[in-house]
């Protein structure tokens, strides 16, 4: 949107750097549902705290239980990519509550764990690999850009038109 400016100023430093590199979101009622408080002043992104661990834990289980012995990594991929498709759920704004975000997010990360070990146990040249690997990269980023896009419109609501130096919800006043 013209005139709404979204950056990270240099006059944000301590506990509000900390506010946004631990939840990214606005202490904001607009974003009530994207984080969650953990120990009082403390909030994290449902998004990231339920979907990195599970996508490390799926990589983590499907090597050690040698998925690949059982599954081809072909079919392995495709229900990765499955599960990671859930994320449409997410942003078409259907998993509204803080739990069935945080579901989505799990599978999601399982999803995206299942399709990395797919590409990284197929028996392929390891620069084909690293193109699979880029362009699932690609996806995830057009995903979140259009996370961005959403969180724009919604702090261009605001009286501080998502000016972090300015708004509450990133500054400590």
């Amino acid at each position: 949107m013209p005139g709404t400016r979204f950056r990270i100023d240099r006059s944000v430093y301590g506990k509000e750097f900390r506010k946004i590199l631990l939840s990214h979101h606005p202490d904001c009622y607009q974003f009530r549902n994207d984080t969650i408080s953990v120990g009082g002043d403390n909030r994290l992104c449902i998004g990231c705290l339920f979907m990195y661990p599970a996508m490390l834990l799926a990589l983590l289980f499907l090597w050690i239980c040698g998925i690949d012995e059982f599954i081809s990594p072909s079919l392995l991929f495709f229900i990765g990519v499955a599960m990671a498709s859930l994320q449409i759920i997410s942003l078409a704004g259907l998993a509204r509550a803080r739990m069935s975000r945080a579901v989505v997010k799990m599978i999601v990360g399982v999803g995206i764990g299942s399709g990395l070990y797919a590409i990284l146990s197929i028996p392929a040249e390891p620069v084909l690999k690293w193109i699979l690997i880029i362009l699932c990269l690609a996806i995830v980023g057009i995903q979140y850009y259009m996370r961005i896009e959403r969180m724009k419109k919604i702090c261009a609501r605001c009286r501080w038109k998502g000016e972090w130096t300015r708004c509450r919800g990133y500054r400590e006043e």
